[in-house]
């Protein structure tokens, strides 16, 4: 009875983390030209942020930054993109994007050359019930905060393999997006507004290594529990 109620309680405890890991997390990055990031985060053409400064000043890349990637995560039709982003003169912000799932618009920010299959691309509308921002980090204050918002239909934040628009290859995310200081920034010059857009690359972190290992306990007792049935 005991080893029954044992391995009942160790697949509860299985079920539970097979559940939390139906929630998939991955490490962004910066896609990269030239065997460099070039950019997870970009202030348009020439349209550098005010109060930034030196080489790039609207390039904006998480590896830039401790902990030297973002975070992105899915959970069932939700999803968010988180962290800090610096450019070259080390002045950044951190990014939160907070995402709905839609169904594909039809129209899309594309890979020079993609011929590609779209059809396990994710496309994702941005939750209208938060509030997706890119806040001055500590030391970054004259940059100021931005709300963020997509720069127009059809276009949606895309996910999937070559849905970074810089390499067919890889899985990736990007979308075009508009940035607005928020009044709290430019009280006294008025505020501003970019173009710009996030165009990462996607690495998934993997199943906690616990899983594994408890998917050997089980099948240990299991084991067990059939010869001592056996020898009775």
């Amino acid at each position: 009875m005991f080893f029954k109620s044992t391995v009942a309680a160790a697949a509860v405890t299985l079920m539970l983390a097979a559940g939390s890991a139906a929630a998939s997390t991955y490490k962004a990055f910066s896609h990269y030209e030239g065997g460099q990031p070039e950019h997870s985060v970009w202030f348009s053409g020439n349209s550098n942020p005010s109060g930034s400064s030196g080489s790039k000043p609207n390039h904006f890349t998480f590896e830039n930054a401790l902990p030297g990637h973002g975070i992105f995560a899915v959970n069932g039709n939700e999803a968010t993109l988180t962290g800090n982003v610096r450019n070259a003169a080390g002045e950044g912000f951190f990014v939160e994007v907070y995402m709905s799932e839609v169904a594909d618009p039809g129209t899309y920010k594309d890979a020079p050359g993609y011929a590609g299959d779209r059809s396990d691309w994710r496309f994702f509308e941005l939750d209208v019930t938060k509030s997706s921002m890119m806040t001055a980090l500590a030391g970054s204050e004259a940059l100021g905060s931005y709300d963020i918002s997509l720069r127009g239909d059809p276009l949606k934040v895309q996910f999937g393999i070559g849905a970074n628009d810089k390499d067919a290859t890889l899985l990736g995310l990007s979308t075009w997006i508009d940035f607005t200081e928020k009044p709290q920034s430019c009280a006294q010059t008025g505020c501003r507004s970019y173009a710009g857009d996030i165009n990462i690359v996607l690495s998934q972190v993997p199943v906690p290594a616990a899983m594994p290992l408890l998917l050997a306990g089980l099948g240990g007792m299991a084991f067990v529990g059939r010869r001592r049935r056996s020898k009775r």
